[in-house]
């Protein structure tokens, strides 16, 4: 799916024939598709969920072509805790609305490789295992083309070592949400 900025402004100012979910990550999101292999986020930090834990892997891989804006991946590693002490809780999710802890939490290390800062015009590659969260600039605009899921639709989640989890559950985008990152990445369109 090719979206250029024409493309990309239409969908923004045409919002309302399509649903947008929040994301506690900090971005509302809507697919393109009926079987949800296109999904298009709209970022902004000031919807991130106070405290979330977002450091997670995914129960699909995906290619994220950034359309507007400025994206941070940040990619982590295990490190065994037999050498050093756990840096991060784990836990494994069913991942979606219904998301439910189906494994509690472990203790684990984490090491973390050097920043991917990907620029409007260029994507990159996340296999389901690789863990990693993600910063975006207001506005930022992404597409991912998702590959089908695992059929367990499990993911991980790590939060920092005697913390606790608080979740990114997706719900339904309210209006302020919506207008809050739609009009930024538009004002970015210009």
């Amino acid at each position: 799916m090719i979206i250029d900025q024409v493309l990309l402004r239409s969908i923004l100012r045409n919002h309302k024939s399509y649903e947008w979910t929040f994301q506690g990550f900090g971005m509302i999101r809507t697919y393109l598709d009926d079987q949800k292999r296109w999904r298009l986020n709209v970022w902004h930090p000031k919807m991130r969920t106070h405290g979330v834990s977002d450091i997670h892997d995914h129960p699909w891989s995906f290619t994220s072509h950034v359309l507007v804006g400025r994206i941070k991946n940040i990619v982590y590693h295990h490190k065994p805790t037999d050498l050093i002490a756990p840096s991060h809780h784990r836990v494994v999710i069913k991942t979606g609305e219904n998301k439910q802890v189906i494994e509690p939490p472990t203790d684990v290390g984490l090491g973390v490789y050097p920043d991917q800062v990907i620029l409007a015009g260029g994507s990159y590659f996340q296999h389901r295992s690789e863990i990693h969260r993600t910063e975006a600039e207001p506005g930022t605009v992404t597409l991912n083309d998702r590959s089908p899921a695992t059929l367990s639709y499990t993911a991980q989640v790590f939060y920092p070592y005697g913390t606790e989890w608080v979740p990114a559950t997706p719900r339904k985008a309210t209006s302020s949400e919506i207008y809050l990152a739609l009009d930024t990445a538009l004002e970015r369109l210009v």
